[in-house]
């Protein structure tokens, strides 16, 4: 694996989130899941994989509820060392292959390429019309877009504009099985927003390129100046931190808009206007309101308040404190950055004004928003307050009605797919689309007839959508990366990767369990699907879950 991979440094799980609890062996996909697995999502190749590796003395849930009764931090250890041991092979799996068995000292015991292993939820991408904006935006194609560069949960992209080719910033979420990807809500609120000076603007709309119904995400201006969270060297001017405060106020008291995201990686300064610019509004929310689990709103989050994120930004700037180089806003206390003897200017850091005047400010502007004066309590007491509509689909109830891409795969049916070469692997030859293919491979733009051509993408009954061959015959395991597409020199690599994990391996058993097909694993899987009660493991949340971002800091999805 190439160690330079930005995507595999200094990130929480080196690149990895723990998507959940395996469901592998249950066809039913209850709510019983496998003790002993669970899915891994790649922040780099935005693949999934079901994991199964023995953790606990037993194979019930009753064993795993002992041992976390005893140890409550076992499950984040045993994360954290399976994310290690993914980390030096994941680059070198062959496309196809969708789970993978270690054993309980992490020793690789097989990969398995079977499509009903794919653990990905169906994200069901709404239309245009579904989304009922006040204003029609632009539309592309995800397939329209050659990524440039990655960052995350975002890419550096270009398309053809004309006769010429335009860079934009391509924002999107691979793994959210929420209604529209957890672009919803910021699509929402953003064209809601009067335009402003000191925000970034949404350009264009962005759709999947199967049926052109659905929206995938939006496509902002590309600032090339980085973002202040990059430590780029310039001169802070205080008139920056102004623009700030009055643009947090603005949005808070003429629309009652939270937007609970204000960190340094979420600000610019404009190479054209000189002045500060905020966007991500992936957090924001109505004043007021509270998460609503069937949907996709955060809502309110108290911890999380635009007056907190702005101290905890300049702080950050200013002081560069090791301490809060990665951080959780909600759980930061901003008590402990009060004291002005704390702030202590950084050698590298420069500043149109000194310390005391930037601290100053800061404190005047929070005394006054936290005297208890003009304090909106709800969003609708805001003058330019406005409505947002509910998703088209609700999130809980069978995650939006279409179920596991697994199941669509297995019946021949598209789904949009979200997964692409690692950064390691990456032809730097050929053009790589933000579908996830190169443009000599992916196929021409013909859009599937749908159901319904006011809704998005996928729909329910899609009789007439089944992918079938050349030979006219439906393509019972029709998946976009298959081994057939893999470079032998790839292939041979991870060859090799097994060869090296299986020369350690004690051949008994096991071994030979697994030779003859059998899966030891999985008769564990059933004895655990016959009982009845099941404890809830500690997940990471995806809607604000922590990613990793190309300079190894944190982004929220």
């Amino acid at each position: 694996m190439d160690q330079s991979n930005p995507m595999r440094k200094n990130n929480p799980m080196s690149g990895f989130i723990p998507l959940g609890p395996s469901f592998r062996g249950f066809e039913d996909d209850s709510e019983l899941s496998d003790v002993n697995g669970y899915v891994f999502f790649d922040w780099d190749s935005f693949r999934s994989f079901d994991v199964k590796r023995p953790y606990v003395t037993g194979t019930d849930w009753e064993a795993w509820q002992r041992q976390y009764e005893a140890d409550p931090e076992f499950v984040d250890r045993w994360e954290e060392s399976t994310a290690g041991i993914l980390r030096p092979i994941v680059d070198d799996l062959p496309p196809a292959v969708t789970a993978i068995d270690f054993s309980q000292s992490g020793k690789l015991l097989r990969t398995v390429s079977d499509p009903a292993c794919y653990s990905s939820h169906c994200t069901y991408y709404p239309s245009t019309h579904e989304y009922q904006l006040p204003a029609p935006l632009p539309t592309l194609l995800r397939s329209d877009l050659a990524v440039v560069q990655r960052f995350g949960c975002a890419d550096k992209v270009v398309y053809a504009n004309g006769k010429q080719e335009k860079v934009a910033a391509f924002k999107y979420n691979p793994v959210a099985n929420v209604c529209g990807g957890c672009v919803w809500p910021e699509i929402q609120i953003q064209t809601r927003l009067a335009p402003h000076p000191h925000i970034l603007a949404i350009e264009s709309l962005v759709l999947e390129e199967i049926s052109g119904q659905g929206v995938v995400g939006f496509t902002m201006p590309f600032i090339p100046t980085g973002t202040l969270e990059d430590n780029v060297p310039r001169l802070f001017k205080l008139r920056w931190l102004r623009e700030l405060m009055h643009l947090v106020d603005e949005l808070h008291f003429e629309y009652g808009i939270a937007h609970q995201d204000i960190e340094g990686r979420n600000l610019f300064i404009s190479d054209t206007t000189d002045s500060i610019l905020l966007f991500d509004f992936g957090w924001a929310a109505q004043i007021g309101t509270t998460h609503d689990a069937r949907y996709v709103y955060r809502g309110e989050v108290p911890k999380r308040n635009d007056v907190k994120g702005t101290m905890f930004f300049l702080y950050r700037f200013i002081t560069r404190d090791p301490q809060y180089r990665i951080y959780y806003l909600d759980e930061a206390d901003e008590g402990d950055i009060m004291d002005r003897a704390k702030w202590v200017k950084h050698a590298d850091v420069e500043l149109d004004h000194d310390v005391e005047t930037f601290y100053n400010e800061l404190m005047a502007w929070v005394r006054k928003r936290r005297d208890g004066l003009n304090i909106i309590t709800h969003y609708t007491e805001a003058p330019r307050h406005f409505e947002i509509p509910d998703p088209p689909i609700n999130n809980v109830a069978g995650y939006q009605g279409r179920g596991h891409s697994k199941h669509r795969i297995q019946a021949g049916l598209p789904v949009v797919m979200w997964e692409r070469p690692p950064a390691s692997k990456v032809d730097k030859s050929r053009k790589l689309l933000a579908t996830g293919r190169y443009a000599d491979e992916q196929p021409p733009v013909c859009f599937i007839p749908v159901p319904d051509p006011k809704m998005g993408f996928p729909q329910k009954d899609e009789t007439n959508t089944v992918l079938r061959g050349e030979d006219g015959q439906q393509q019972k395991h029709a998946h976009p990366m298959t081994t057939d597409a893999v470079p032998a020199s790839v292939s041979q690599t991870a060859e090799r990767a097994v060869a090296r994990n299986l020369q350690h391996l004690e051949v008994g058993n096991a071994m030979q369990e697994i030779q003859q097909g059998g899966d030891a694993s999985q008769a564990e899987s059933t004895a655990a699907s016959k009982k009845k009660t099941r404890v809830t493991r500690r997940t990471t949340v995806l809607l604000g879950g922590d990613v990793g971002t190309e300079d190894g800091t944190k982004a929220d999805v």
